[in-house]
């Protein structure tokens, strides 16, 4: 798609949302697109999908939080859930690249992905992600002060590049799992998906301590992770216990996922108490999953 395109999208934009301001939102505020206030990290994952770093699903989440802060307002109409599809035109990559570079100005974009949301081009869930009680879990263990939301300045990896800041990422519990209600917490089936934070939560936090590690190649090449994983009753939501882990080392991020598998299945079996297998992930995991003949 060259610019003459762009900005032929743009104009039918502009008829396309008077007509939506005088109809779908005749009682609402109109929409506000003229200066809108975009993450960081949205830009970045546009020129990395542009690039071919990242993939589609990645890219439609940089939409799909823009839907859902409404700073891409779409009205609702009967029937008019739209999913998530991994068949968007390759021509809007076009369009993400130029905005990546500053060719394009936000507001235009966001009309741009307005546009073609509406019109189900660009398809996003626009259900939040976050469920009822997971809202009321965090918002309550703010009020008490059990978790931190303050992201770290300046963080420096160890061993290698293998172990996070422990002042940065001490890894931190989930003081409601104890080794009493393991039975009914974190052996039970499907426990970690029930208490994950949402993606609108753990998206803009992975780019944000992205930068607060120093990390400024592909966020592909990362996983968001929780020192103490949640199969082991790491507290879900607190900054000090999620770091970007790099899917690159040597021992890598997919050697501590079947070393939190181990501990998982040592827990509840009884071989090993909780909070000495919550220590060992925290302290220094590449040390006990060695020991462990590398699970």
């Amino acid at each position: 798609m060259n610019n003459q395109h762009f900005s032929l999208i743009v104009l039918t934009v502009t008829i396309f949302m008077t007509g939506i301001t005088q109809t779908a939102f005749a009682d609402d505020a109109p929409a506000q697109v003229s200066d809108p206030v975009i993450p960081q990290w949205i830009k970045n994952n546009a020129g990395w999908w542009a690039s071919g770093q990242i993939g589609d699903s990645d890219f439609i989440k940089g939409i799909q939080y823009m839907v859902e802060n409404e700073i891409i307002k779409i009205p609702i109409t009967p029937g008019g859930n739209l999913q998530n599809s991994n068949q968007i035109p390759s021509w809007i990559k076009n369009t993400a690249k130029w905005w990546s570079e500053d060719q394009v100005s936000d507001s235009e974009f966001v009309k741009g992905m307005q546009y073609l949301v509406q019109v189900g081009i660009i398809q996003v869930d626009l259900v939040k992600q976050v469920s009822p009680a997971q809202a009321a879990q965090i918002q309550q263990a703010n009020q008490t002060n059990e978790i931190s939301t303050q992201v770290p300045s300046s963080c420096n990896v160890l061993d290698n590049d293998v172990l996070p800041d422990p002042t940065c990422t001490p890894g931190v519990s989930d003081p409601q799992v104890t080794q009493d209600n393991i039975d009914s917490t974190i052996c039970i089936s499907g426990y970690a998906s029930s208490v994950r934070p949402p993606v609108s939560y753990t998206e803009p936090l992975k780019f944000k301590l992205m930068d607060a590690y120093g990390y400024t190649d592909s966020a592909s090449d990362y996983e968001l992770d929780h020192l103490i994983p949640l199969e082991i009753g790491g507290a879900p939501a607190d900054v000090r216990n999620l770091w970007p882990e790099s899917h690159y080392t040597t021992p890598s991020s997919y050697d501590k996922d079947g070393f939190e598998n181990y501990l998982h299945d040592q827990v509840c079996s009884g071989a090993l108490d909780l909070k000495t297998a919550q220590n060992e992930i925290a302290t220094n995991w590449v040390k006990y999953w060695n020991e462990a003949g590398n699970p």
